[in-house]
């Protein structure tokens, strides 16, 4: 029998309950390499699992390399597990924007980030979103208690949009966290994020530099990364002599949807007095402010230009490429996955918190 055992009660999904179980007893020497599992009509009555669900596990173990599936004959094991000395299962927790925020190309590269640096270690890796109402109540005050919060993980990796209440919670309930592109006051909370301020400011530079003396910026309702960005673009234009109008301050949220609403509402009021460039908080509003543009028989970068900040993967592809302020996304959940594994491993050390410098990425729209 296993020493191990799946616990449906678990938020982790039981396939990778199942592949954690047959990876530790590989790596435990109990399967060699060349020997057999037993069959997967044993393994699923021994696990209380179906067949389907220890088949989703077993595949997961050929794509490391553990296993080979040979048919008609069983899954063989191929080479030995590292050992882990103790087995952690870690979450990523982000806020749901949109319908799947984790297929977003600015969180694919984060979660690759940290994938390539938990799941290579020997732990398990979950992904989780929590709805807005989960964190902001009815008052848009940041929840005392987040509802629905159930810590069944070992340590949490917050993503981008969470609130204080959300970490000392995880905190008070003594789970190690650490965040990525979330700047944090808090005291003893290991985070990776990026200089959001300086970013900005030297996105505002480059259009001054190009010749706009007057700008619109796209944005979103106040949070921490969205205030540093805003003071960045501010201070740069401040630096220069000029001025910001608050009625050229356009809320759109991140999504490119809601920027293209918003853009072209501001267009239709202010058709006879429009700015000759638009910087956006980040890229997926800046292909929605685009899309409106070009709806609207505004040329870009010729009538307006347009800034981006993130340089997801769109960005070099859209229609004019789109100028941008690079992020090291992959290098930002990296380093937040090493943080929240040596808080693990050692959990006597003190934090540590790195802030990493951006790139202007110049293209066509600016």
């Amino acid at each position: 029998m296993m020493s191990n055992t799946i616990d449906k009660g678990r938020r982790v999904p039981m396939y990778v309950q199942c592949a954690g179980v047959l990876r530790s007893a590989i790596g435990q020497g109990r399967y060699t390499p060349g020997e057999f599992l037993p069959a997967e009509r044993e393994l699923s009555r021994e696990f209380g699992v179906n067949r389907l669900t220890l088949r989703k596990g077993l595949a997961e173990l050929v794509r490391e390399g553990l296993l080979e599936n040979i048919p008609g004959a069983g899954n063989r094991v191929v080479r030995q597990a590292p050992l882990c000395i103790q087995r952690f299962m870690v979450a990523c927790v982000m806020q749901r924007q949109g319908p799947s925020p984790e297929r977003s190309p600015f969180y694919a590269d984060i979660l690759q980030g940290i994938e390539g640096v938990v799941s290579p270690a020997g732990h398990d890796l979950v992904v989780a979103t929590m709805d807005p109402a989960d964190l902001w109540g009815a008052d848009g005050r940041p929840c005392a208690v987040p509802r629905n919060l159930k810590s069944h993980f070992d340590g949490v990796i917050l993503i981008d949009g969470i609130t204080d209440a959300l970490i000392m919670a995880y905190q008070k309930r003594g789970v190690p966290v650490a965040l990525v592109d979330r700047p944090c006051s808090l005291r003893g909370v290991a985070g990776v994020t990026i200089d959001n301020f300086n970013g900005a400011r030297t996105a505002a530079q480059y259009l001054i530099e190009r010749g706009h003396t007057r700008m619109a910026y796209v944005g979103a309702l106040p949070d921490p990364v969205s205030g540093e960005r805003f003071n960045g673009f501010r201070a740069g234009l401040e630096e220069a002599g000029l001025g910001f109008s608050r009625r050229d301050f356009i809320e759109a949220g991140y999504l490119i949807e809601s920027a293209h609403e918003a853009m072209l509402k501001y267009v239709r009021k202010n058709r006879s007095r429009l700015p000759t460039a638009v910087c956006a908080i980040n890229d997926e509003t800046a292909i929605g402010v685009m899309k409106a543009l070009q709806e609207s028989s505004i040329r870009i970068p010729d009538d307006m230009a347009v800034m981006g900040f993130d340089d997801i993967s769109w960005a070099a592809h859209t229609n004019p490429p789109l100028s941008t302020v690079r992020m090291p996304r992959k290098q930002m959940g990296e380093l937040a996955a090493q943080m929240l594994l040596r808080q693990l491993t050692h959990p006597s050390e003190p934090r540590s918190s790195l802030v990493l410098q951006t790139e202007l990425v110049p293209r066509v729209s600016a």
